[in-house]
């Protein structure tokens, strides 16, 4: 630790309790298992046996790059193959990124703002929420933590190691995700302002990872790599300019925001800052509904987010505003030009909770000789977060996922089935099953229905194996899913299917604890329920 530069103190050691304290317990079954987690899984299982395979699919690193899975492996080689491993991986990727944080402010501000920054860090609703499921973009929020890090201590002391640190870690999260090439630019745009004889260097080293990694796959495969690319992606890559233009301009453009806001500020009269105002003001917010589709979509943000937000404006020192803002916004660009939020959005979390100290930091100065309970309304917004985390997170607030039903259920499949048997199921299913796990969505795209995310033709030579109806064992479908099918066209896959018999159901209700989270989300029109309802369809021509 000494030699990172970071003191060990207790109130970060306490911090840090807190931290670990809300992402760990339930964390194997809150929040639900997502889609994603279980493609993660498998994937990364694959690699540790060698075979880039994505279920039943060739799979040509589209959507995502092997950077993650091949990090996260180790862990699922350690724990098993379960959704807890990489919920894990998640956890330690978000531990280091509290660190960061604490070292970055501490390094602007001092290290009692750093401490604060840590604090924002460990009950921020959003990251919580995030740092608990095991998704790639955990792995691209704390590599651009750091980068913004290397950045920073580039700017101030003009040591281009600093520089070349942060280059290597923005290449290496182009290999995590692609979407993280926009810090390339963020980078950029910084080093031209900052001394742009350095740029053209920024660059090519940052870009160098994914220009290699783009050249093997071409040369391995470079049609299959195209195709997915293109089936993926299409006219997406076409928002970059987008983005480049947000990069230029915001940090410019925030000056003149922060310079109106502050002048509304500094007009109002009477003893207690607008700072202040704003602070208790935006605590309400940490009474927010708690709820996974909430999260999501993010339509109700909480108090530290709103906070950060508006914090990053008031950090005085200019060099340090301009990498904070531009790192954030050069993403936030680019997920409105995607028209994101969902998952995507967790890097962009890791870049703003550094931005809470800075709004808190004129109002904490103004407290320091006012009445004790002036003080403790300052902490209004971490107090009601806190409470609202343990909610959500802790008891009860967040549904959990039916694991001992699922596992049940895989039980059942695993006594009538072997090895060489197919299955198709969901992507957080497929996790101890002795048969070869298959997707209803390559399903269907064997059988050539452009369906869900595959939205291209695709030859059988393209998977791992059969996924014809006769040669495929069991289907696990969500209830009712064939008939919504039927009433869509999609005849010539469902009719092969139709005299296939139901041989188990799981059928579960989950819902959330009472509190006033849950009452919350009631006002808000959140429903803190969810039912699962699955059906096991089995081909008994095939078992014959």
């Amino acid at each position: 630790m000494k030699g990172l530069g970071v003191s060990v103190k207790w109130e970060l050691a306490l911090i840090f309790l807190v931290f670990l304290g809300l992402r760990s317990v339930n964390l194997e079954s809150t929040p639900m298992w997502m889609w994603d987690e279980g493609g993660n899984l498998n994937t990364a299982a694959n690699l540790l046996e060698g075979r880039a395979q994505h279920f039943g699919y060739r799979y040509h690193f589209i959507a995502h790059p092997p950077a993650y899975y091949v990090m996260a492996s180790p862990l699922v080689r350690l724990l098993g193959e379960s959704i807890l491993s990489l919920r894990v991986f998640s956890v330690l990727c978000s531990a280091a990124g509290l660190l960061i944080a604490y070292r970055l402010v501490g390094d602007i501000v001092g290290e009692r703002y750093g401490l604060v920054a840590g604090l924002s860090y460990a009950l921020y609703p959003e990251m919580v929420f995030w740092n608990r499921l095991g998704y790639a973009n955990n792995l691209v929020g704390v590599l651009a933590l750091a980068s913004i890090y290397c950045l920073h201590r580039y700017v101030r002391t003009d040591d281009r190691t600093h520089l070349l640190a942060c280059a290597g870690l923005t290449g290496l999260n182009c290999l995590v995700e692609y979407t993280a090439t926009v810090f390339i630019i963020s980078m950029a745009v910084v080093v031209y302002w900052h001394d742009r004889r350095h740029v053209r260097t920024a660059v090519l080293a940052s870009a160098a990872p994914l220009v290699l990694f783009a050249s093997f796959m071409v040369a391995a495969d470079g049609e299959g790599f195209a195709r997915d690319f293109m089936g993926h992606f299409g006219l997406y890559p076409l928002g970059v300019p987008f983005v480049v233009l947000g990069a230029l301009v915001f940090p410019r453009v925030s000056e003149r925001i922060r310079d109106g806001i502050g002048a509304l500020y500094y007009g109002v009269g009477g003893s207690t800052p607008a700072e202040y105002i704003v602070v208790v003001g935006l605590s309400l917010l940490a009474l927010m509904p708690l709820n996974t589709d909430f999260m999501f979509s993010g339509r109700v943000p909480s108090a530290l987010m709103m906070l950060s937000m508006f914090g990053l404006l008031f950090i005085s020192d200019v060099r340090a505003r301009t990498i904070l803002i531009s790192y954030p916004m050069s993403y936030f660009m680019m997920l409105v030009a995607l028209n994101r939020w969902d998952h995507m959005s967790i890097p962009l979390h890791y870049m703003l909770v550094s931005g809470s100290p800075f709004i808190l930091k004129k109002t904490g100065e103004y407290l320091r000789d006012r009445p004790r309970h002036l003080i403790a309304l300052a902490i209004l917004p971490f107090a009601l977060t806190f409470y609202a985390d343990l909610e959500a997170f802790a008891f009860g607030g967040l549904p959990p996922a039916p694991g001992d039903e699922i596992r049940a259920m895989n039980v059942f499949l695993n006594e009538v089935t072997s090895e060489d048997d197919v299955v198709v199921t969901f992507t957080y299913m497929a996790a101890g099953l002795k048969a070869r796990p298959a997707l209803f969505v390559q399903y269907m795209a064997y059988n050539g229905h452009r369906f869900g995310y595959l939205r291209r033709h695709y030859s059988p030579g393209e998977f791992y194996f059969s996924h014809a109806p006769d040669d495929i064992d069991f289907m696990v479908l969500p209830d009712g899913l064939l008939e919504e099918l039927s009433q869509r066209g999609y005849y010539d896959a469902v009719d092969p299917l139709k005299d296939w018999e139901v041989t188990y159901e799981v059928h579960v209700l989950r819902e959330a604890g009472d509190g006033v989270g849950a009452w919350m989300l009631g006002l808000a029109g959140g429903e803190g329920r969810v039912e699962h309802h699955y059906v096991v369809y089995e081909n008994r021509d095939r078992q014959a």
